[in-house]
């Protein structure tokens, strides 16, 4: 300093003087003393600052409780920061916890252990590393010393804020919304339950619980149907707790309400167990996760239905090969590729019956007069049997039936 070489040092005006000078250009001179160190020396960004080549200026800013109060011990220790982070080149990849504890600059650490991480966000230790896990959140390897410590980036990690409110166990948290725990557990895994508030604990927040039940009732419209007791309609608790399918089963037809491909039509209680949907499109998509899950199969009841014949002629045209199946331990199951490509070449008579209020014997006796070619699953031992006419035949059948010529009925459907 300029006092020190000055005869008249013991003046504090010149001392004032000379140390406003010195203050003029602050942080310049302490950047540069800073600077002088590290010209010439290697920087290893792993090592941190503690043990690198500030590591004698690092223990001394820890240490300077001892001849100043922390304030002035934070004046320095702000601006060590601050030379770090901003003019050091390579800068050290994290700064050493003791270093920054004693700072009150409100910079969070970068690199830090999951110990940490977890008390930052105030989670359990384990569902810190469970998050961290699920979320493949990188981190590296550092030299503390001798040894070697794994940090994570807590800049990659992105992990909301707790709320306050009641946690629910999975069971619990079904039981509110009126589905099964398996079922609830399936849609918190494919993200159809959404989870917007991280928890302490295991479980479900209240507020997520009240979200999702308010999403399924605003799926039903303002006005219910006429006739809620009808048996056009189920139940959504059927479609969630039902015994119909698995598990994977519900979830996809869950979706499919939530999609609306599913309609809600109304609403019996004002319960989420009391929305209503039409049986039949429940049935149709029940029949298909069934046939997806056997390998795209349908039972012969399900066949039966499709081709609108009994029981006992899917067994006899599988036996005669129209239909393909294939052996389960109780009974075989026809394929959906062979029941598609004989719905596409055949009508059942009994389908035209119905459609026309007729008998289907009568049918076959109008058809034998006209020579129209019959695929009949006769049964062995039994005078009934069911036909099968070609689909290219079912119009002239039914204005054969109706007393009309083919060319007059298409006139009528043009029209």
């Amino acid at each position: 300093m300029v006092v020190d070489k000055d005869s008249d040092r013991k003046n504090p005006q010149r001392i004032v003087f000379a140390a406003a000078g010195v203050l003029a250009d602050w942080p310049n001179n302490f950047f540069q003393l800073l600077r002088g160190i590290t010209e010439g020396v290697p920087t290893d960004a792993s090592t941190g600052v503690a043990r690198g080549s500030f590591s004698g200026i690092y223990r001394s800013l820890l240490n300077l409780r001892r001849i100043m109060s922390t304030e002035q011990a934070d004046f320095l220790r702000i601006a060590f920061l601050d030379f770090i982070r901003n003019d050091l080149r390579p800068g050290p990849d994290f700064i050493d916890q003791k270093l920054m504890k004693r700072l009150r600059t409100g910079q969070s650490e970068r690199f830090i252990s999951r110990a940490a991480f977890a008390r930052r966000y105030g989670i359990d230790r384990r569902t810190g590393a469970r998050f961290l896990e699920d979320q493949a959140v990188p981190s590296r390897t550092f030299r503390w010393g001798k040894k070697e410590r794994k940090l994570i980036d807590s800049a990659a990690a992105r992990l909301s804020p707790t709320i306050p409110g009641k946690i629910y166990r999975l069971r619990q948290a079904a039981a509110m919304i009126g589905i099964s725990g398996r079922l609830l557990e399936r849609l918190k895994a494919s993200g159809d339950f959404q989870v917007n508030h991280q928890l302490k604990r295991r479980g479900l927040h209240e507020l997520d619980i009240a979200a999702f039940i308010q999403k399924l009732k605003r799926l039903a419209p303002p006005l219910n149907p006429a006739d809620l007791s009808s048996p056009r309609y189920v139940r959504f608790a059927i479609v969630a707790c039902g015994w119909y399918g698995s598990v994977e089963a519900k979830a996809n037809i869950v979706r499919a309400v939530l999609s609306r491909e599913l309609p809600i039509v109304g609403n019996v209680d004002g319960t989420v167990a009391g929305l209503l949907v039409l049986y039949e499109g429940f049935q149709r998509l029940a029949h298909d996760e069934r046939a997806r899950a056997n390998g795209d199969t349908r039972t012969i009841n399900e066949a039966a239905r499709q081709l609108e014949c009994n029981t006992s002629s899917i067994r006899r045209l599988v036996e005669l090969e129209w239909l393909r199946a294939r052996p389960t331990p109780k009974a075989f199951r026809v394929t959906e590729e062979s029941i598609a490509e004989f719905k596409k070449r055949y009508v059942s008579l009994l389908s035209i019956a119905r459609t026309t209020n007729s008998a289907s014997w009568a049918l076959q006796k109008l058809c034998k007069r006209r020579n129209f070619p019959m695929l009949v699953a006769r049964q062995p031992g039994r005078k009934s049997s069911q036909a099968f006419i070609r689909a290219e035949h079912r119009q002239e059948l039914l204005c054969l039936r109706s007393g009309k010529s083919l060319k007059s009925r298409s006139a009528e459907s043009g029209l």
